[in-house]
This record gives structure tokens, sequence and C-alpha cells, in this order.
């Protein structure tokens, strides 16, 4: 129980972030924006993003881990969601290392008369930001495997954590072991 509400959340959370930057992808986009007006709908977008996006980027993360330790006997689901909560954290450093720098120059400049290398400036955050944008679909991609995909460990059921023995099924016996039940239990829907 406790795996699937972290997994859930991790999910909604990891969802809202990858569509805050992909919503800011589509709507952002300041290929035929003026200066004045570029500059206005940055510094409004990093006053309204800038504070919750952080957090829901760690969150992300941090549920993410905690979802790939508890679900470690499943290494290969483990390994997926390793590998979202790398992507999550590539698209955070890019934030941190590119993004945030070039969002604390733009705050500074006056829209009614933008620096001289504006569109520079522009086109070099605009180029990470859709860097950013693919590493965190490709972490939501990783996260939703995870979630859907069946454990792909023989012997795993359930969540992908618990480990249930199943009984080698005798010549003469096959309804003896869990497999076979499961089998004969479903049979009648077939």
């Amino acid at each position: 129980m406790l795996l699937t509400v972290i997994r859930g959340a991790d999910l909604l959370l990891g969802a809202l972030l990858t569509g805050a930057m992909f919503g800011v992808w589509l709507s952002f986009n300041p290929a035929r924006l003026s200066p004045t007006a570029y500059v206005l709908q940055q510094q409004q977008g990093v006053r309204t993003l800038h504070p919750p996006l952080p957090i829901l980027g760690g969150m992300t993360i941090l549920l993410t881990l905690i979802s790939a330790g508890l679900t470690w006997p499943d290494q290969a689901r483990a390994a997926v969601l390793l590998g979202g909560a790398l992507s999550y954290v590539v698209a955070g450093l890019i934030t941190r290392l590119v993004n945030l720098p070039i969002n604390s120059v733009v705050l500074t400049w006056s829209a009614e008369a933008p620096p001289t290398n504006w569109g520079e400036v522009r086109e070099r955050w605009w180029y990470w930001h859709r860097v950013r944008t693919a590493a965190a679909v490709c972490g939501l991609c990783l996260l939703i495997a995870a979630a859907i995909q069946p454990a792909l460990k023989r012997g795993y059921e359930g969540d992908g954590c618990r480990f249930v023995p199943q009984a080698q099924p005798d010549q003469g016996d096959r309804g003896s072991s869990t497999e076979s039940r499961r089998d004969s239990g479903l049979r009648h829907l077939l």
C-alpha cells in the first residue's frame, strides 16, 4: 500500500512538473515577440514559476528514489525508476546552472530598453529550456513505464516489491501451484 501511494504521488508530481515545463515550451516561444513583450513575459514567468517548480522537482526526484529503493527486489523496475530520477536530475541541473542565471539577468532588464544582446540571451535560454523539457519528458515516460510494467522478475507479484515463492508444479498435479490456480481462475474470463 505504501509503495502504491508513493508511486501515485511520484507520478502526479512528475506529471505536474513536466506539464509545467511543456506548457512553458508551448506558450513562451519567444520567436515572434518584440523585445518589450519578451522581457515582460519572461519576468512574469520567472516570478510565477520559480517558487513552486524547484520544490516540485526536488520532491519528484526524492519520491522516485524512494520508489526505486522500495522496488529494489524487482531490479529491472528499479533501474527504470533510477533512469527517471536521473532524467529529472539532468533537467534540474540545466535549470540551476543555465536557465536560472539567465533569469536573474533578465529580471534586471527594463522592458522599455532591453540590452542590445537580448536576442542572444533569449536564444540561449530557449535552447536550454527545450533540452531540460526533453529530459523531463523522458523522466516522466520512465515513471509511467515503471508504473505500468508487470513485475519483470519471476516470483514477484502484486506491487512488484513482494516476493511470493511459487511452487514448481509436478507433471501430474498442476493444480497445486500458484500459477496454475491463477490460470484456472482466469480461464472463465477467456
